[in-house]
């Protein structure tokens, strides 16, 4: 239900008290070690305070006066105009069943290197997305080059789901880069300034759909669109997976330890974090392993919840 205005949220002053007590909203599973972080959204104890005797005494609106002023929301791209649009060829959602990841190989007929500052996956039809990601295969990669381009295509079954880049990547390596994604609530991609996300000249851009049925046909037509750097960046941002998608759960095993590693060659620092797991999953935690010895924590999240806000990416401070 919308909550942008007081009319909007007073008849669930109860509901948002119970949400809020019982930490389900805002949603935020990770734990309070190692650290704080910058897309925290918790409450503090002030604020939940306030919350709470505001639901217990009425939920009055008070002194119109001292409201904030309204919140404004982009209408169209949240990253600004783009410098470049890429936009996949539509597709058509049948009204049931179940549909496989579905990729389109798009040409960027780049001439040269393009360092890019923002990225943003704005689906045609948010109704029947489940998720977008947007890859970019270099040049010399053989990731899917069996497959056309410009025509919508699953892999074979073999590494459909499970590949060497991890859940859902259908065999992409760490060389080919997932440079944006799109999940409902998750912002576009914008990285700091000095930094770029490389789209190598006469890169494709590989779109990975996930689409849902809802019960009526629908058509969706997903596009991409970036904002070139404005000088050369002096770091290069990357997405590294420290994945494992070939283990298996014993019979009757209340809890399973799995773990991932990814080997790092060269000095880096790390931006965010995304802990991700499907249904099964039950707790996660990441941490760095350096040469000189010693392990840094640096996300844990105790209680994941695929169906809440575990998936969420944690912006380290």
């Amino acid at each position: 239900m919308p909550l942008g205005s007081y009319d909007e949220a007073r008849p669930y002053a109860r509901a948002i008290k119970q949400a809020v007590v019982s930490k389900k909203m805002p949603p935020w599973n990770v734990g309070a070690e190692p650290g704080k972080f910058h897309n925290d959204p918790s409450l503090s104890a002030r604020e939940l305070e306030m919350l709470t005797a505001w639901a217990d005494t009425g939920a009055s609106a008070g002194d119109t006066k001292d409201a904030p002023p309204p919140r404004t929301f982009a209408q169209g791209w949240t990253i600004g105009t783009p410098d470049v649009v890429f936009e996949a060829q539509a597709y058509d959602v049948p009204t049931s069943g179940t549909i496989e990841y579905t990729y389109l190989i798009v040409p960027t007929d780049f001439t040269e290197d393009r360092w890019m500052s923002a990225a943003e996956v704005r689906p045609g039809n948010r109704g029947v997305m489940h998720h977008a990601n947007v890859y970019v295969r270099e040049p010399d990669s053989e990731w899917l080059r069996t497959y056309p381009k410009g025509r919508w295509f699953v892999p074979g079954a073999r590494g459909q789901r499970f590949g060497l880049g991890g859940s859902s990547s259908a065999g992409a390596s760490a060389r080919e880069q997932m440079i944006a994604g799109y999940i409902p609530g998750r912002p576009a991609k914008q990285v700091p300034e000095g930094y770029g996300m490389l789209v190598p000249a006469g890169s494709d851009l590989i779109f990975q759909m996930h689409y849902t049925t809802n019960g009526k046909p629908a058509k969706d037509r997903t596009k991409i669109g970036f904002v070139f750097a404005r000088s050369r960046p002096s770091k290069r941002v990357i997405r590294i997976q420290a994945s494992n998608a070939d283990f298996v759960i014993p019979p009757g095993a209340s809890s399973h330890p799995v773990s991932g590693t990814a080997l790092l060659g060269v000095e880096c620092e790390l931006i965010d974090a995304y802990p991700h797991m499907h249904f099964r999953g039950k707790s996660m935690a990441l941490s760095a392993r350096f040469p000189t010895g010693g392990d840094e924590p640096l996300v844990n999240v105790p209680r994941y919840d695929f169906t809440g806000s575990s998936s969420t990416n944690s912006t380290i401070a």
